[in-house]
């Protein structure tokens, strides 16, 4: 199974996300989005937001011009923020994901405070993040519940520049921030209602 997760813009309080079905994790997806924003002036980054144009779910299997729009032969075009620099603005809204339990890793472009997020995945309600509180699963009973992405960090436009593209130090900030919260979350907890002794 893959490492599942979104990446996207964040633009005038709105969020305009996209599903990558494998690979989201800090070294591969989290490095193509340092990269993507570390090459990019905070002006680039807010006018790209802003003509992204989102297609809701389901929209393609009901109508062919849209689906006309995707390259049927790339099923990691929209993986790639390079592909939003020119002329392709439409993206499809994979928000939900983010709620769902099964959202590995989120990477959020946020041109209103000029800072990416990063997000993990969540299995407790006490997590920080707009998207952590949230849960999709209403009738689930407590531990098993899943909510929405915990935020784990906040990176700097600036300061993925100022890293000259050596990103190694703010991949193992990532990585290290999810080992820090995966126990701040409660994980162990929940592993020990289960009956599990260790993970």
């Amino acid at each position: 199974m893959g490492t599942r997760g979104v990446w996207g813009f964040r633009a005038e309080d709105i969020d305009k996300v996209t599903y990558v079905h494998t690979s989201s994790y800090p070294t591969a997806l989290g490095k193509d989005i340092l990269e993507y924003v570390g090459a990019r002036s905070n002006k680039k980054l807010r006018e790209t937001a802003r003509k992204v144009v989102l297609i809701p779910p389901m929209t393609l299997t009901v109508s062919p011009q849209l689906a006309r729009l995707f390259p049927e032969d790339d099923s990691d075009f929209e993986a790639n923020p390079s592909s939003y620099d020119e002329d392709w603005k439409h993206m499809m809204d994979s928000s939900r994901f983010m709620y769902d339990g099964l959202c590995c890793w989120a990477y959020i472009v946020n041109t209103d405070t000029n800072k990416l997020e990063v997000y993990n995945s969540n299995k407790n309600n006490g997590s920080s993040g707009r998207y952590a509180r949230f849960s999709l699963d209403g009738n689930t009973p407590e531990p098993q519940r899943s909510y929405g992405v915990a935020l784990i960090t906040e990176i700097s436009f600036d300061t993925i520049r100022k890293s000259k593209g050596d990103l190694s130090a703010l991949i193992r900030q990532i990585d290290e921030r999810s080992d820090a919260t995966f126990e701040d979350r409660g994980i162990q907890k929940f592993f020990d209602s289960l009956g599990v002794k260790s993970f």
